[in-house]
């Protein structure tokens, strides 16, 4: 009894959905012909309108126009200068709602519907073609057509306006696809069948439903005017979602089948559903890859989940040959983000092994690659993605292959890189993977164009995994830095692997040397982007080193020797990779310099590793100085970029890192020959570079060389004041020099900007760090370790010759010369200089009176008259002096200066003198400063007349 019970629900639970859709599809049917009914009655009333129109308006009805020609009715012909009205949109050539509507979004849109009756006046042909042609003269241009929609607009209204007459297509196939799975699940849980038996009725089930569509298609067609108009593709489409839930219930479920087994008749399903698909329509195509997708997750089955990896893998790749073969583009999209979306969903909730990911996120690009072009040597047409946007700068018009393929590789190197989290053994697999995605994709698309930049997502994935051990403290990085015979009992690793841990680093620098090996084998045997491919070549593996030096410091776990031989081995690599570039025979030599550069930069590398910071200073300069001499033999206009860098990395250590603060506590054996050993071979340089025009590395050899001179000489000047005066604290005199420095620094940016470029911006934003800092050094030296306010500050020498010169005038001075040589600066930024260092100066010179009359320490001492007498003095002096160049340059500016100098003098004789002296002192003050003035106004005289062009000729006088 329970039996039938169970049949009667069964032939309910399936022929409702069956018969429902059955009489939907009839209804719609009957009311596509209602409409087509309504749109003929509607066309023959218009014919009719328009026959009566004309008869009332000519006079000849029926007859011939004035011209004799004959006139037929129900048409209209277009003369010359006419114009013809156009149809009505609700005419028979017009497409109505419903019927754009009830097309397949799928179809073309440009047809129109349905052609009308046979017994329907067709419109004419070329009426669209006189409509368009014909325009009056006199009348305003028309408008711009607007902006056609893109394809993806235009599919997505076309889903949506099928969708929403023919949902019951979608709702129907859903419904016969839950009704297989479903009977499965009630079979398992009401336990009537065997096991073999459920499984068997399953797959005889969606066979059945896809033999029930193949003969409807068969028998009335699958179009839409076709009395079972989707049903075929309904009933297919239901199908093969019941094929994929039978074969995956008989491996999860009961264990019937092995893995290969059911992977063998997932496949035999895929590639049915291919055939289907290309055979019938897209709505099939999506009913089966939407199905094949989610049927794992309504199933469920056995705990661990790692075969639907494959599965869904699997399914991507059917999306993408179904739309190899029929061009319908948003179906391999689909395919592409619901398989990754779903990936994410499985990885999160079920227990998934991280392997079945690495393995799937290594096949499926490949794969992709080969569904794509049904190649197994890809020749994918169109262009790469990279240089499209590098030339174009657009988004529209990219390569819609070449999107979806680096959308899958990026796809795979973020599941690479998640899964080397896992642990050790998954970390390697991945590394290997990436490696593997970025050279085998590099080999195997040899003559690929479109493919060419597809390596370059896992290269930079290496890179990022390489960094994530030390900076997420995963277990590799916990292996390599645990102490030696350790590292087994902290970590559970044996002894023997445990030495093999140590050279991770260097495992991971090999896999990036393979890479790199590949790239200038893609140099030397590509037609096309030759220089990209050695460019690759030549910095892949430098980029590795930087990235295990920064993150692992390898040096401190296998030794600096060890890593330094280690790196000396790469670049003895890369010049095996420069006499490859160099028997190629490029006229420009370009791959030769960026192989010729990566070399010299590993043995850089290599000597930081065992010398000495001041050693490794002079190793710098040296490879600079042996740059320049190669490229001045060999002519390599690339290499002016190597000794500029390497110049500024020379600055750098001089004035950074070690920088200032290790020149001031180190012997000052170490500290020159730190900076002699680094001047001499820079300076050398941009002697021998004078043969070439190389702009940039001259002016920054030549700023470099001036700039570390004239540090290393102050330098000298603190350490010899330190030895003589015994102070080791900061006084006014430290506080001078620390600002020399930083100002020096900063005239060197300001300098280098007349190389322009894209990095003025930066050097002019250093200038401003710079300045700043000396700054803040000067308001010190100015404020709080000023020897008029502070007591204890001391000054130590000779008046003129004094700390004080080092404190203030060498700061001016420099301000004046920059004011004075860099004449590429604005005019309001020099004046400022030159008012700064003229301030200073100023300040120097009182500082320097004060000490020659009151001593070495200047706080809490009066000024007495002959100091006073003195400020006087000194001010005519420099009036005199000014006014002397003045005259001499024919200068009206500077004379202008040097009267108001003799005024403020004036101002001082009579405001301050005047009271504050008395006696013989006043009197020669005032007799001073007249006899000065007449001299002074007599030389102003004269000088304002010469510039006239009077001279010393007298004036004639008035005619008698």
């Amino acid at each position: 009894m329970e039996s039938v019970l169970v049949l009667i629900a069964l032939i309910y639970g399936l022929g409702l959905p069956v018969g429902v859709v059955y009489l939907l599809v009839r209804t719609a049917r009957l009311g596509r012909e209602n409409i087509d009914l309504g749109l003929r009655v509607r066309s023959a009333e218009q014919q009719l309108e328009a026959l009566e129109s004309r008869a009332q308006n000519d006079p000849l009805e029926g007859g011939t126009a004035a011209t004799g020609q004959p006139r037929q009715a129900g048409l209209q012909e277009a003369t010359p200068g006419s114009t013809v009205k156009p149809q009505s949109a609700s005419g028979p050539a017009s497409e109505t709602t419903s019927q754009a509507a009830s097309r397949a979004p799928w179809g073309d849109p440009k047809v129109a519907g349905r052609a009308p009756a046979s017994g329907a006046t067709p419109p004419s042909p070329t009426k669209a073609a006189r409509q368009t042609d014909t325009v009056k003269p006199g009348l305003p241009a028309q408008k711009p057509a607007p902006r056609t929609p893109s394809a993806f607009d235009r599919m997505m209204g076309q889903l949506g306006s099928w969708l929403v007459q023919n949902w019951v297509y979608a709702v129907a196939a859903v419904s016969l696809a839950l009704a297989g799975i479903f009977l499965v699940q009630y079979g398992i849980e009401a336990g009537l069948l065997p096991p073999t038996a459920r499984v068997l009725a399953a797959l005889g089930f969606g066979a059945l439903l896809i033999g029930a569509g193949e003969y409807l298609r068969k028998r009335w067609g699958d179009g839409e005017d076709s009395p079972a108009a989707f049903l075929p593709s309904v009933f297919s489409g239901a199908g093969i979602v019941t094929l994929f839930a039978g074969l995956l219930a008989a491996r999860h479920m009961y264990d019937l089948i092995g893995p290969t087994t059911l992977f063998a008749g997932l496949l035999l399903v895929a590639a049915g559903a291919i055939v289907l698909g290309w055979l019938t329509g897209p709505l099939l195509s999506v009913l089966g890859i939407v199905g094949a997708f989610v049927t794992p997750f309504l199933l469920g089955g056995s705990s661990d989940a790692s075969p639907v990896v494959a599965h869904l893998g699997l399914v991507t790749l059917v999306g993408l040959a179904i739309d190899t073969y029929r061009r319908w583009k948003w179906l391999s999209a689909l395919s592409i983000i619901l398989g990754q979306i779903l990936l994410v969903v499985l990885v999160r909730f079920a227990d998934v092994d991280p392997e079945w990911v690495i393995g799937s996120a290594l096949i499926l690009p490949f794969a992709a690659v080969i569904v794509m072009g049904w190649r197994v040597l890809p020749r994918l047409p169109g262009a790469a993605l990279l240089p499209h946007l590098v030339t174009t700068k657009s988004l529209r018009g990219l390569p819609r292959r070449m999107l979806l393929l680096q959308g899958l590789m990026a796809a795979s190197v973020v599941w690479l890189m998640l899964s080397s989290t896992a642990g050790s053994a998954e970390f390697w697999l991945s590394v290997g993977a990436l490696a593997l995605l970025s050279g085998g994709m590099a080999i195997w698309a040899r003559r690929c164009v479109a493919m060419e930049d597809l390596p370059i997502l896992p290269a930079i994935g290496m890179l990022i995994t390489a960094a994530m051990q030390p900076v997420l403290y995963l277990d590799v990085w916990q292996a390599f830095i645990v102490p030696v015979g350790q590292g087994a009992l902290a970590n559970g690793i044996e002894r023997g692997v445990e030495s093999d841990l140590r050279l991770a680093p260097a495992y991971l620098l090999a896999l990036a040397v393979g890479v790199g090996i590949i790239a200038a084998w893609r140099s030397l045997t590509s037609d096309g982007h030759k220089r990209v491919w050695a460019f690759a070549s030549a910095i892949f593996a430098p980029a590795m080193l930087v990235v295990l030096e920064l993150t692992w410091v390898p040096a401190n776990q296998i030794g600096a020797f060890r890593w330094a031989l280690v790196v000396l081995a790469v670049a003895a690599l890369m010049v095996i990779k420069l006499e490859r570039f160099a028997r190629a025979g490029d006229k420009d030599r370009m791959r030769l310099s960026l192989a010729l550069i990566s070399a010299l930069g590993l043995i850089s590398f290599a000597l930081m590793l065992v010398l000495s910071p001041s050693a490794l200073t002079v190793a710098l300069a040296l490879t600079v100085l042996v740059t320049v001499e190669i490229d001045r033999r060999f002519d390599l206009p690339l290499l002016e970029w190597f000794a500029v860098v390497g110049t500024i990395l020379v600055s750098a250590r001089l004035v950074l890192d070690p920088g200032l603060p290790w020149a001031d506590d180190a012997p000052i054996r170490s500290v020159s020959f730190a900076f002699a050993g680094s001047i001499l071979p820079l300076a050398a340089a941009w002697w021998l570079g004078k043969d070439r025009n190389r702009f940039k590395a001259l002016v920054t050899l030549e700023s470099a060389a001036l700039s570390l001179t004239a540090i290393f000489a102050a330098l000298l000047l603190d350490r010899a004041i330190e030895t003589a005066t015994g102070v080791q604290y900061e006084q006014h005199w430290g506080d001078g020099l620390n600002a020399l420095i930083w100002m020096l620094v900063g005239a060197v940016q300001l300098w280098r900007l007349q190389l322009g470029g894209r990095l003025a911006t930066l050097r002019l934003g250093l200038a401003a760090i710079y300045g700043v800092l000396a700054l803040g050094y000067l308001a010190r030296a100015l404020l709080v370790d000023n020897p008029f306010t502070t007591y204890g500050e001391v000054i130590h020498g000779w008046p003129g010759l004094s700390t004080l010169g080092v404190a203030y005038a060498l700061p001016a001075l420099l301000l004046l010369g920059v004011a004075r040589g860099m004449s590429h600066l604005p005019g309001k930024a020099r004046l400022g200089f030159a008012l700064g260092g003229a301030g200073l100066l100023a300040f120097w010179a009182v500082a320097e009176i004060a000490h020659f009359w009151r001593g070495p320490e200047l706080a809490g001492q009066p000024m007495r008259q002959p100091e006073l007498y003195t400020y006087t003095v000194a001010l005519l002096l420099v009036g005199a002096g000014l006014l002397y160049q003045a005259i001499a340059r024919g200068s009206d500016l500077m004379r202008r200066v040097a009267m108001g100098v003799i005024a403020l003098t004036s101002a001082k004789v009579f405001l301050v003198d005047a009271a504050g002296l008395d006696g013989l002192m006043r009197v020669f003050s005032f007799l001073a400063l007249g006899l000065s003035l007449v001299a002074l106004a007599w030389l102003n005289r004269w000088a304002a007349n010469r510039g006239k062009g009077d001279g010393d000729a007298p004036k004639p006088g008035p005619d008698p």
